[in-house]
This record gives C-alpha cells, sequence and structure tokens, in this order.
C-alpha cells in the first residue's frame, strides 16, 4: 500500500503536484483562520453600551485578581481615568468565580463592565472588550489599553491624556524599551489618528491575534510586536510619552538592551519627571533584584501618603 502510494505520487504530473499543493495551502489559511478567530470568552456583563461615545477617549481595562476581588486601588485607577476623560470599560479575567455583586464598587465610573475567562492575558481581555464595547464605531478620538499591574496614579492623568491627543504619536504607550528589540511596554497604551482610522486595530486584533496560554508566547507575540507592526505595516508615529532615552543618557547600546524603564528607571521617572504609576512587580517582588525598589517605594510613602495608606 505504501509503496503503491509511493510510486503514484512519482508519476503524478506537474500540474497535478500543484493542485495537490494548492489544495494543502489552502486548508492550511482556513485552519489557521478558524484558529485565530477564538470565540468570546465572556461570562457576563454589566452596563449599557449605548451610553458610550460621550467622552474623546474609551479606556478598555484589563484586570485579574487572585481573590476575584475588585480592590480599591483598582476602582481609584478606574475613577481616575474616568475623571481624566475617559470612558472606561472593565474587563476582569476573573471568570464565574467573581460574583456580580463586585462590580457595584464600579457604578458610575465604568460605561460596561464585563467578566470573562481568564484565557489569553491582557490582550484577551482587551480583544473581548473591544468586541463586545464596539467602540470602534462609536466617533472616540482615541482608545486606551491599561491594565491593574501598576500603583497609580498618584496624580491627575488628565495632562497626559491630553499631551498625547494634541501631539504626533499615533501609536503611544508611556514607557518603550530595547529588550529583546524595541517595543512600546503594554501596561498603558493607545492608539489615535491613523492608528485607529487605517485598520491597525482591526488587524492586530483581528487577523493576527490568537489567544495563547503562555505568557512568554504573548509577550513575544503581541507586546514585542505591536509597535514593529504599526510600523512596517501601517507606517503609524510611534513612541513613548517618556523615552527611554531621557531616563538613560549614559548607557551603551548593549547596557540599553538590559535597560527596563519601569524597574531600572522608576525613581528617575517618579521623582523627577512626575510619572504617575509605579511597577507592583518591582515593589512587591522585585524579581531584578534591583536596589532601588525600596528607595521608590519610601519615596511614594513620603511624597503621596493618602495614596501609601489607602491603597499599598
Amino acid at each position: 500500500m505504501v509503496f503503491g502510494m509511493m510510486k503514484w505520487g512519482a508519476q503524478m504530473s506537474n500540474s497535478g503536484i500543484k493542485h495537490i499543493g494548492k489544495i494543502a495551502t489552502d486548508f492550511r489559511v482556513i485552519r489557521e483562520t478558524l484558529f485565530r478567530r477564538s470565540k468570546s470568552q465572556i461570562v457576563y456583563t454589566e452596563g449599557d453600551a449605548s451610553s458610550l461615545g460621550n467622552k474623546d477617549i474609551a479606556c478598555i481595562f484589563s484586570h485579574f485578581s487572585l481573590d476575584n476581588k475588585i480592590s480599591d486601588r483598582v476602582v481609584h485607577y478606574i475613577d481616575s481615568l474616568s475623571r481624566a476623560g475617559c470612558d472606561v470599560i472593565f474587563v476582569s479575567a476573573c471568570g464565574g468565580s467573581m460574583l456580580r455583586d463586585e462590580l457595584e464598587k464600579l457604578e458610575g465610573i465604568a460605561v460596561i463592565s464585563i467578566v470573562r475567562q481568564n484565557v489569553g492575558y491582557d490582550f484577551g481581555s482587551w480583544k473581548d472588550g473591544l468586541e463586545y464595547s464596539q467602540v470602534l464605531k462609536a466617533g472616540y478620538r482615541a482608545i486606551l489599553f491599561a491594565n491593574d499591574s501598576v500603583y497609580g496614579p498618584f496624580g491627575d492623568l488628565s495632562n497626559i491624556l491630553e499631551g498625547w491627543l494634541a501631539g504626533e504619536l499615533e501609536l503611544m504607550a508611556l514607557t518603550e524599551s530595547f529588550e529583546r528589540g524595541y517595543h512600546l511596554q503594554s501596561y498603558f497604551w493607545g492608539v489615535t489618528g491613523r492608528a485607529l482610522r487605517d485598520g491597525f486595530i482591526d488587524y492586530f486584533f483581528g487577523n493576527y491575534y490568537r489567544h495563547f496560554s503562555n505568557r512568554a508566547q504573548v509577550i513575544r507575540q503581541y507586546e514585542l510586536a505591536f509597535a514593529r507592526i504599526g510600523v512596517e505595516r501601517y507606517g503609524l508615529k510611534v513612541g513613548a510619552l517618556y523615552p527611554v532615552h531621557q531616563l538613560s543618557k549614559d548607557l551603551q547600546p548593549a547596557d540599553l538592551k538590559k535597560f527596563n524603564p519601569v524597574h531600572h528607571g522608576a525613581m528617575v521617572l517618579i521623582s523627577e519627571m512626575g510619572f504617575p504609576f509605579a511597577k507592583r512587580e518591582l515593589l512587591d517582588r522585585n524579581p531584578l533584584q534591583i536596589n532601588i525598589a525600596a528607595e521608590v517605594r519610601e519615596y511614594i510613602n513620603h511624597e503621596f501618603p493618602d495614596y501609601s495608606r489607602d491603597f499599598m
């Protein structure tokens, strides 16, 4: 049987081989398309999508908590976004373990609240938030993507967001990094102008996106890629509101590749540049064993005592 198949294959015409090749290619494309168009992971929702479109910016906020609670720290962050001119779409990946009563904490500050299964990390939550809310059709000047991986904000976000909208960056993040290649850091990023109009978001979260269960894959496939896609495929103006060169003027290129702005540059960011956040990972776990972590916490305790007392 095997010999017969091999003999038949050897006698096939070139046109037959090309036809089989085309079928295989078509099947691969169909398979990949179906795989990428993963089903929504939404468990339940609260809020009214008809209330969207009243502000300049929509913010899709990604949340996860091991205790299935919405902390006061997160409520403060979402309230700050709302006060700064954002319609907030809150997306929690706590799944059915989060009680609906938790969402009452966000009444009046989140327009829509979505609870979904814990699949796809932040990018999965942002995708479901986009698709459910249909914010791309709501006429916003900008869409912001944020998560709960930070302490803060320590002050008003209005000036930061207004400065972004008045500037030239079409694909923006607060900070950028050269670790593993140039990229925008994804804890706080957004799109406006051509990035909003010309299909970048549809492409990135539609054709390009697929669920990954491995955090390293998510970082490699999405965080390290979206700025590159914005530049190479759409010609967008891409950059950070707090550029890395302002934090690391004396670093050599080889050192810059090991420099994480929100870890190594945290003290300069917060104390000298008015940066509104501190990464929770730095202050709670300090995985890179950076000796300024204690100094950053002490600075926050001294300069923002109310925040430190209530939320840290």
